[in-house]
């Protein structure tokens, strides 16, 4: 009787044992889920290796393929492929993004974001890809949006452009965001060509020349309160590509300020 009591006494501790560990590694695998994505560019990798070796990161850059700048691969042909920028040029194995493939070419030149973890082999780094060849619905748009915030504060970064320039070189910002900078004038006379009924609902930016722009969107706010007349200001803009069969194409810009 004894010995049957201890031995019941074991199995429950060893059941008591399992299920503290279930918990331990449910609880590991929510704190992964839920800590925060190291978010870097190609160039970022290539200067500093060290410092994501190991690591599960995302790596921001273009799908190449296999026509990209990268020398010396880790394995054959078949199970490499490329991301760059303009700085920099990183290997890959694994699963492509979605719209990617080397065989045919399509989606070169893309640009994506992709998760996985930085190995090292004799020749340089790669980026081991975690995703898979099903890839859920959910996890594409989690790495469309971290792609879309990066390339929103990589326009922030860099320097604006003045209202002058942007309507020398209208063509060249169509479709895409950029930053500009200029004067806000509300009551300014603009003789820009754009329609009566449109000019009601827009607001001017305008230059020191005297050149000037329509905008439609929110107007920027400082300490939370909208800008006065007459003031310097930059902000984040995006010129709409044209639609099909117009030949003219928009002419104004949308502010990308939150309101």
């Amino acid at each position: 009787m004894k010995q049957r009591t201890s031995i019941f006494l074991l199995v429950f501790i060893f059941i008591c044992a399992c299920v503290a560990t279930a918990a331990d590694t449910k609880a590991a695998r929510d704190n992964v889920k839920e800590s925060k994505r190291i978010i870097v560019t190609v160039s970022d990798v290539y200067e500093n290796p060290a410092t994501y070796l190991n690591k599960r990161i995302v790596v921001v850059g273009m799908f190449m393929g296999v026509d990209g700048a990268c020398k010396n691969p880790p394995a054959a042909r078949g199970l490499n492929w490329m991301l760059q920028d303009s700085g920099a040029c990183l290997y890959a194995r694994g699963t492509m993004p979605p719209g990617c493939t080397w065989r045919t070419r399509m989606g070169v030149g893309k640009d994506v974001a992709v998760e996985g973890i930085l190995r090292k082999y004799p020749q340089g780094y790669y980026l081991q890809s975690l995703m898979y060849e099903r890839i859920k619905k959910e996890y594409a748009e989690k790495m469309k949006k971290v792609l879309e915030e990066h390339k929103r504060q990589a326009a922030m970064n860099k320097k604006p452009y003045a209202v002058s320039e942007v309507l020398k070189a209208w063509d060249m910002f169509e479709g895409r965001e950029f930053r500009i900078r200029g004067i806000y004038s509300p009551h300014f006379k603009c003789e820009a060509d754009v329609p009566d009924e449109i000019k009601k609902t827009r607001w001017i930016m305008k230059d020191l020349d005297g050149s000037c722009i329509y905008l439609k969107g929110p107007i920027p706010k400082r300490a939370g309160k909208q800008v006065g007349p007459e003031t310097l200001i930059s902000l984040n803009v995006a010129l709409p590509p044209k639609k099909d069969g117009d030949t003219t194409g928009a002419n104004y810009l949308v502010s990308l300020e939150k309101e």
